[in-house]
Formats: C-alpha cells, sequence, structure tokens
C-alpha cells in the first residue's frame, strides 16, 4: 500500500493526532492480525477538513497475501477551540453495498461490524 485518505468533514480541534492501522480479517470478518511492522502516527492541520491524504511509502506496509485488509483509524489526540461553542470532529462514513463498515468504540473493545456487504 503507498496512500490512503479519508475525509473530514467538519472540524474545530487542534493537534489532532491519529494511528493508521492495517489488519487481517479473521473468519467472521472482523479486524484480527495487525499487519504493520511500524506504527503509522500523523497529525492533521489544525481545523483541516476536506480529504485527507497520508504517505504510507516511508511504512512499507506490505498485506502479504490478505486479499481483503481493514483499514482502521485510532484517535490519539486533539485539543478543543476554546473559542467554538461544541468540539466538533466529523467523519462521515456510509453505509456501503461494496464494503463492510467495521467500528469500535475504545481502543480494546470488541469490533462491530455493520451488517451489510
Amino acid at each position: 500500500m503507498e496512500d490512503a485518505h479519508f475525509y473530514i468533514g467538519s472540524n474545530n480541534f487542534k493537534e489532532l493526532k491519529f494511528r493508521l492501522n492495517v489488519r487481517a480479517l479473521d473468519a467472521d470478518d472482523h479486524p484480527a492480525e495487525a499487519l504493520l511492522t511500524r506504527d503509522v502516527i500523523f497529525g492533521v492541520p489544525d481545523q483541516a477538513s476536506r480529504w485527507q491524504h497520508i504517505d504510507l511509502k516511508p511504512y512499507d506496509v506490505n498485506v502479504g497475501s490478505h486479499a481483503r485488509v481493514a483499514i482502521t483509524l485510532e484517535w490519539l489526540n486533539g485539543v478543543p477551540d476554546d473559542a467554538a461553542k461544541w468540539s466538533t470532529l466529523l467523519v462521515p462514513a456510509t453505509l456501503s453495498a461494496t464494503h463492510r463498515m467495521v467500528f469500535r468504540d475504545k481502543s480494546e473493545d470488541q469490533w462491530k461490524v455493520q451488517p451489510i456487504n
């Protein structure tokens, strides 16, 4: 993998940091074995929105023989803007007929998979 992209619809945070994870899928289509050998930690410009690009070339991300993988974002840090009435970070995701959506509320929770394709 050379690149990853994700969309931020709304953001009034500063110093946002995320970790990108790449995992193999188990028999139940839940993210399982981590495939990265190095942490992919990146920042987002203050109050950035729209499409964000992550250059994965320096990380040598190789999924090997895995035909399907889960790519997840883990929120590590963000400083709310004191001037804003509400703290907002919107990473919109729509249900899709061609992609599964997996999520968990906390980094050690069980994975949940949307019951669509």
